[in-house]
């Protein structure tokens, strides 16, 4: 009998089957390169990886729970529901094997169809305001119920309206633009590390160069956060770093001993 992979294999043909042409691999690493900034500003970053079970993944160290990842694929067109749910249902399958191994699920394209559109809107607006009612749960329970109809109307296999509430992020803003990931890069550096707008814009151009091109020549291997940061201090200075102050709450106890 021949065994089915799985979708969480190195092996499977989601994993190996997504030879890209050369242009298309770089615009895929100009992509991954502009989130690079928002990774170094989380202190528990460790690595990245693209090419392996998906476009990238990012691993993150959490300190209650250990090793969580992020998981990203990138689609450069529009997307409809036929070649968008079985995404989703990747996505959940592999959160289904290995439940412990991913915190986020990204899936970022050009665009998706009105329908599909109208049920992320409603998610956005859900999600974003669901923390603001932690002590009204009739309005969280009504607003999620809202969403769920909305998901169940669209998709009817399996009720995964708490897996995309929970676990899914979309990016609906990519463009074939040539300075597009660029600026995106140069936009969250500044954003993540203010003190390097004192730097030139040639500076910033040549550090997301260097992050791209990094990405690039490690296809299917690790990329340790040591050289993210060395690929992006070698644009600016030799010898600047990007480290974070690191505040350190501590508490005294004092035992009445009377």
């Amino acid at each position: 009998m021949t065994k089915r992979k799985l979708k969480n294999s190195l092996l499977s043909a989601e994993a190996t089957g997504g030879d890209i042409a050369e242009s298309g691999f770089q615009y895929q690493a100009s992509l991954i390169a502009s989130r690079v900034p928002y990774w170094l500003k989380h202190d528990g970053f460790t690595e990245a990886i693209q090419e392996a079970l998906g476009d990238v993944e990012a691993s993150f160290f959490v300190p209650e729970r250990g090793i969580c990842r992020e998981f990203v694929e990138y689609k450069n067109h529009r997307l409809t529901p036929s070649e968008f749910w079985p995404e989703i249902e990747r996505f959940w399958e592999m959160d289904k094997t290995s439940p412990e191994a991913y915190c986020k699920f990204v899936l970022a394209c050009k665009d998706v169809s009105d329908d599909i559109k109208s049920m992320l809107n409603a998610l956005r607006r859900v999600r974003d305001a669901y923390p603001f009612y932690q002590n009204a749960s009739a309005i969280q329970n009504s607003s999620f119920s809202d969403f769920e109809t909305i998901v169940n109307n669209l998709y009817q296999k399996e009720d995964v309206s708490n897996f995309l509430f929970d676990k899914v992020f979309f990016e609906i803003d990519l463009t074939d633009a040539e300075n597009y990931a660029r600026e995106k890069f140069r936009d969250a550096l500044y954003n993540c590390f203010p003190e390097l707008q004192n730097f030139t814009a040639k500076a910033g151009s040549e550090a997301f160069s260097n992050v791209a091109e990094l990405i690039k020549n490690r296809r299917n291997k690790p990329i340790h956060r040591n050289d993210l940061e060395l690929a992006i201090t070698h644009a600016v200075e030799s010898n600047y770093k990007l480290v974070k102050n690191i505040r350190l709450h501590t508490r005294s106890y004092v035992k009445n001993c009377v």
